[in-house]
């Protein structure tokens, strides 16, 4: 695989996660569990951050590209 497969397949997983903890999060909300929606929504901004990474080290990398062929 190259790079940006890479990228693209860790990017799908994190998504996959993040909906799942949306979902836990809101069900715990509705269940009124604050102390476990917290720890949910501390996961959530984690795997946010790692999505937001990969996205960027995609962008650069695009971005190396472009500039090579110009």
């Amino acid at each position: 695989m190259n790079p940006l497969e890479d990228i693209g397949e860790a990017l799908r997983g994190l998504g996959h996660h993040r909906r799942e903890l949306v979902e836990k999060i809101l069900s715990e909300v509705d269940q009124g569990d604050r102390s476990t929606s917290l720890a949910l929504y501390k996961e959530l901004s984690h795997v946010s951050d790692q999505a937001i990474t990969l996205m960027k080290k995609q962008k650069d990398i695009i971005d190396a590209e472009i500039k090579s062929l110009q």
